[in-house]
């Protein structure tokens, strides 16, 4: 999984830990990596704390980038308000970018995944925020890829490419 590489206080140091166990997968794949992804995706929707709503822009922002392209049922919800043509301007700018920061050969795999709204790394670690959607909060992203390491380990290794 691509290192967000935002120095979020902590955040960082989960995706490198987790980077480094999932080096250990002898015949890792692109489809277990985006796979995982989606585990974590979906249980940042349903597991306190939640991802954070105001108008849905941060959740629409949401991506999942492999060398391949971009992971189905990402950047397919519009965004909303008066920032919205913004918004998806650099959404398509960044998962472009995503893409191309990725490895390009047959041996190497891996994904880059996260949100692609500006201010997503602000809103993360908002500690104390009240936020308007119910059960959620900051640190959102950090708590999934930390409570689901297992499950992340689990999905991928499921997924190996047999020699």
């Amino acid at each position: 999984m691509g290192n967000v590489g935002t120095g979020i206080q902590g955040l960082d140091l989960v995706v490198a830990r987790l980077n480094t166990e999932i080096k250990q997968i002898e015949g890792a794949t692109n489809k277990g990596l985006i796979m995982a992804a989606a585990h974590v995706r979906r249980d940042m929707e349903k597991t306190q704390p939640l991802t954070p709503v105001d108008l849905g822009n941060l959740r629409a922002s949401w991506f999942v980038a492999s060398a391949s392209g971009l992971a189905a049922g990402t950047g397919l919800k519009q965004f909303k308000g008066p920032k919205a043509a913004e918004l998806a301007a650099k959404h398509s700018s960044n998962t472009a970018q995503a893409r191309s920061d990725l490895p390009r050969s047959k041996t190497k795999i891996g994904i880059i995944m996260g949100y692609t709204a500006n201010y997503a790394w602000y809103v993360h670690e908002m500690i104390g925020k009240k936020f308007k959607k119910a059960g959620s909060g900051p640190k959102w992203f950090e708590a999934a890829l930390g409570r689901n390491k297992k499950k992340i380990l689990q999905i991928i290794g499921d997924n190996v490419k047999i020699r």
